[in-house]
This record gives C-alpha cells, sequence and structure tokens, in this order.
C-alpha cells in the first residue's frame, strides 16, 4: 500500500496515536505524518504509506492553516485549556485591540517554543523536562505568519483563521497576541485546515476508514502529488534508465536549475536536481 492518505486527526489523540491505529486498519507497516498536531487538536494530518514515506522530508510545500479559538482573560501552563489556569484578567472586550496586535505578528518574527512541545534542548524533548516542573530557557525561533484573520468575537472567545508557514507554534502565537492586546489567552479549540498541498475537504476520518476496509487504496494519494510545484522532465527510456542507477543524466533541453519531477512512459520515478544542465537523482520513488 502505497501513496498519502489525508487524515482528519480526532480530538484527544496524538498524531503517533492516530499512525499507530492506521497501522491496524491498513496493515501497512511503514507509516509516518507529515506534521504533528497536539492531542486537542483536530484537521489535515498527512499520512504517508509505504514507499510514499521517503517524500516526507521533500515536501516543498510548507504552508499551513488554522482555525483556533483563543478563551480571553485566562492563562494555563501548556497555553491550551488541557492545562492548568495559572493565571487570570478581566476577558477582551474590544476586537480592535485584538486585531492591532495580531498586525505585530504578521510577517517574519521570533517565537520561543513552548516548554509542551516536542522541541529537543540538550538531547531532551520540552514537554518531558516540563512534566518535571521545571522551565528552562528556550532559543527563539524564527517563524513566518501570513495572515491572521478574525472571523468571530464575543467577551471571552476570538476565533481566528491563521495562515502561516512549517514550525510556528499556534498556542505561543496565540498567547503572545493577547498579551501584546493587554490581556491574557489560551487555545480552547484548534482545527488545522490545511498541510502543505493538502486540505480537509480530502480528509478521511479514522471510522470512515474502519468501515471501508479494502477500498482504502482508492482513498490514496500519489506520491507524485507532493511535488506538484516543481517543474516536469519526461525522459527516454535509456535516460530512465540512468536516472534509476544512479548516472548523472545530460543534455535536457530548457530545464531550469534547481529540484524538478522526473517521469517516463507516462510514470513518476523520483525527484532530480538539475546543476549546470546536469539532472542528478535525489529520490527514487519506483
Amino acid at each position: 500500500m502505497n501513496g498519502i492518505l489525508i487524515l482528519d486527526k480526532p480530538q484527544g489523540f496524538t498524531s503517533f496515536d492516530a499512525v499507530a491505529k492506521l497501522r491496524g486498519i491498513t496493515r501497512e507497516r511503514k507509516i509516518g505524518h507529515g506534521g504533528t498536531l497536539d492531542p486537542m487538536a483536530t484537521g489535515v494530518l498527512p499520512v504517508f504509506l509505504g514507499s510514499a514515506t521517503k517524500a516526507i522530508a521533500l515536501d516543498p510545500d510548507d504552508r499551513k492553516e488554522y482555525v483556533a479559538e483563543i478563551r480571553t482573560g485566562v492563562e494555563t501552563d501548556t497555553g491550551d485549556i488541557t492545562g492548568k489556569t495559572v493565571r487570570v484578567c478581566e476577558p477582551l472586550k474590544d476586537t480592535a485591540l485584538f486585531e492591532r496586535a495580531a498586525a505585530g505578528f504578521i510577517g517574519r518574527t521570533m517565537q520561543t517554543p513552548p516548554m509542551y512541545s516536542a522541541v529537543r534542548v540538550d538531547g531532551k524533548h520540552l514537554y518531558d523536562i516540563a512534566r518535571e516542573g521545571r522551565v528552562i530557557n528556550r532559543p527563539a525561533r524564527e517563524i513566518t505568519v501570513d495572515a491572521i484573520e478574525v472571523e468571530a468575537f464575543t467577551e471571552g472567545t476570538v476565533r481566528v483563521r491563521i495562515r502561516c508557514r512549517k514550525g510556528t507554534y499556534i498556542r505561543t502565537l496565540a498567547e503572545d497576541i493577547m498579551k501584546a492586546a493587554g490581556s491574557l489567552g489560551t487555545l480552547s479549540s484548534l482545527r488545522r485546515t490545511r498541510s502543505g498541498g493538502y486540505t480537509e475537504d480530502r480528509c478521511v476520518t479514522l471510522s470512515e476508514l474502519e468501515t471501508t476496509g479494502t477500498g482504502i487504496e482508492e482513498l490514496l494519494l500519489p506520491v507524485e502529488s507532493v511535488f506538484q510545484s516543481y517543474p516536469e522532465a519526461i525522459l527516454n527510456e535509456e535516460n530512465a534508465r540512468r536516472f534509476r542507477n544512479g548516472v548523472p543524466v545530460k543534455y535536457l533541453r530548457n530545464m531550469p536549475e534547481g529540484r524538478i519531477r522526473i517521469k517516463s512512459g507516462g510514470i513518476f520515478l523520483g525527484i532530480g536536481e538539475m546543476r549546470e544542465g546536469v539532472l542528478f537523482k535525489l529520490r527514487q520513488f519506483i
């Protein structure tokens, strides 16, 4: 079973839990996922099966989209409502305050990862350190946020749609925006609606997969779908053989420098890279 399944991760499951459940449903042992979701979060979790797992680290599309609900006037130790309340204040009453504060986080900014995260410091996961009751200094990392749009506002809750890039912690972003607005906030719900080139309209649930049974293969997207942004090169039989054998291929006309999709006879072979007019194999899928 080779391909990509767009799972609607249920609430209460870790991404690892979801993959383990899929192993049982599909009987495929070689499975990986693209982009971890917190247990509280739901939504788009691309799952790579079989030979498609080789594409996870090569995905060129780092776009993410989330719909988040923020409970205002509350701060927890985890950044969401599953944690312990550590501070409270008056709920935010003015949406304009939130929007002005959010505008300051558009573009490239620095973000400190939350203690309850899988980031490693000195070889140890931050969440393991947090569970020991310790808080340590974490190096800030650059993130990119493309848009923050308020979809609904009531006294006590803000619902926002956030478009960002890989590596952005939405829990921390929500906390930072609320602090900039002169208040406190914690996530009360989070749903990922896009991960890379995959959106929630392609999602299937675990319960649907359990009833689908042998029809699961029909739901799989081809591994080539990961690389649609790359230009395509069609190789003849001889050059396809050279590509498979890892031999550089010369004399490809009108191909730009950089990564390209390689096909031959209508079949996707893998990803190559053009360097000074010569094609080098990066990853073969068939």
